[in-house]
């Protein structure tokens, strides 16, 4: 995800960052930090979706418009207006991208949390090792 579409398409909604940086309850720098971040974290697209109430792909700086009026023939309610496959398919190639997005992000929390695990098992087995100095000392 570009930062600078992300940028672009907040300032559609708010006149600036700040504002944008104060209803999300963070600062300047920390906005101007994650939008030039090489990659936006899909939680943080979802967090402004919600806070703006936009869908996702609207961060995507697609002008997708799906038709959802339901009609027994095309199953449009589901897939959309036929008339409008490439903006469906640029919200589906927009989904795809998040998912694989979240995906990475949470293969990467994983692997930190796993770090984790093991640096604690580290510790633990230092810490069992030195009890065991200390009641041999005691003896």
């Amino acid at each position: 995800m570009n930062g600078e579409i992300l940028k672009s398409q907040l300032l559609k909604i708010e006149p600036t960052l700040v504002e944008v940086a104060n209803k999300l309850g963070i600062s300047k720098q920390n906005l101007d930090s994650r939008l030039s971040a090489t990659d936006i974290k899909t939680g943080f697209i979802e967090q402004l979706a919600a806070l703006y109430e936009r869908p996702i792909s609207y961060f995507f700086g697609d002008n997708v418009e799906v038709d959802n009026h339901s009609r027994k023939d095309d199953h449009s309610s589901f897939f959309g207006d036929r008339t409008h496959n490439e903006g469906t398919d640029a919200m589906l190639m927009a989904k795809l991208q998040i998912a694989e997005d979240r995906i990475k992000s949470l293969e990467a929390i994983l692997e930190d949390k796993n770090e984790l695990i093991r640096d604690k098992e580290e510790r633990i087995k230092e810490l069992k090792e030195r009890i065991e100095e200390l009641k041999a000392q005691k003896k």
